[in-house]
């Protein structure tokens, strides 16, 4: 049996973690709540800008209740709210290189915001990425097994994810219209970048805190 990391971060780590697990998590819902009442306040920042799509709020939701079971201990919830997440976002990828549709895209709400969207209901190609990568994270921190390549993978892969969270929000500050060629992409949100960011920021702060006690 595999035995669960045990996360006994200082007061102030701890809040650092659970404030960016918490935000995400409430970003998530917020966005699910507007796509179920129709609240396109909630769905875009700004009408020009891209939505979030209803899998990538689902996403957030549960990357955010990950990382607040993995300070909290609860490696079962961790462990199945990681592999949901990795779950969508390699699916979501193989719709991008595949050039298929899975279904998995209007599962759950029926799209009605077209703005920068190529494929309806479909997330980012980004977005994907991140998920595939917080997901998997997620699994692989959820034991001790292999500490220190466990932190090393979880280092980089959270930097990762912030580096892309920021390319994209840094898209939106300066009007960034992409490269031809990927007009069949659909554009990552700027909320989706933000919550991104918080997460990986949050999955950092976990690895600064074990490598801390391992003494890597």
């Amino acid at each position: 049996m595999t035995k669960s990391m045990q996360i006994l971060p200082t007061p102030l780590v701890r809040s650092v973690m659970l404030m960016t697990g918490g935000l995400a998590a409430v970003l998530g819902l917020l966005v699910l709540i507007g796509w179920h009442t129709h609240n396109v306040h909630l769905l875009q920042v700004v009408p020009s800008f891209a939505p979030m799509q209803y899998n990538s709020a689902l996403g957030l939701l549960l990357c955010g209740g990950g990382l607040l079971a993995l300070v909290g201990g609860w490696t079962r919830l961790v462990g199945m709210c990681g592999t949901l997440v990795l779950l969508l976002g390699m699916l979501t990828l193989s719709e991008y290189l595949g050039g298929i549709d899975l279904g998995i895209d209007q599962l759950f709400m029926q799209h009605f915001i077209a703005m920068a969207t190529a494929h309806p209901g479909r997330m980012s190609l980004n977005t994907a990425l991140c998920f595939t990568l917080l997901g998997l994270l997620l699994v692989v921190m959820r034991t001790s097994v292999h500490r220190v390549r466990a932190l090393l993978l979880a280092g980089l892969g959270s930097a990762t994810v912030v580096a892309l969270g920021l390319v994209a929000s840094f898209g939106y500050l300066v009007q960034f219209k992409g490269v031809h060629g990927w007009e069949y992409v659909t554009d990552m949100a700027v909320h989706t970048a933000l919550g991104c960011v918080l997460l990986g920021l949050g999955l950092i702060e976990v690895c600064a805190v074990e490598a801390a006690e391992s003494g890597c």
